[in-house]
């Protein structure tokens, strides 16, 4: 999903449970090598609110927090998404101003030309 890397694997273990005291659903997902990532997801809309990744000592690796909601259709999309990176100090903020979902691009967009000088090898 928005996290650009959201499928589950068969290595993976998956816990879902009700969080009262913060009004949110919480899956816990964990892989064999002892890493976890952690959802946070509103009980009525079903959005992501708040994801992390925590290495295998527990430490937070990373963090992505999903604010300010405007409905496209019935699907909640958030405005306001800030990514930080734990280790770094890294923070990133992203203000959306509108969502476009699958819009069309033009034919040529993913063509991108060699820099003067390079030799171009065909793999076949």
């Amino acid at each position: 999903m928005m996290l650009g890397d959201f499928g589950w694997t068969d290595d993976e273990r998956l816990a879902v449970h009700f969080h009262e005291k913060d009004n949110v659903y919480i899956i816990t997902e964990g892989s064999v090598e002892g890493s976890r990532r952690i959802f946070w997801i509103d009980p009525f809309h079903f959005a992501p609110v708040r994801a992390t990744q925590l290495d295998e000592r527990g430490d937070p690796r990373w963090e992505i927090l999903f604010g300010n909601f405007k409905k496209r259709g019935e699907i909640p999309l958030p405005m306001h998404i800030e990514f930080r990176n734990i280790t770094s100090d890294t923070r990133i903020r992203m203000r959306l101003l509108e969502w476009k979902i699958n819009p069309s691009v033009e034919e040529g967009i993913f063509r991108l030309n060699a820099p003067k000088g390079v030799e171009i090898i065909e793999l076949k």
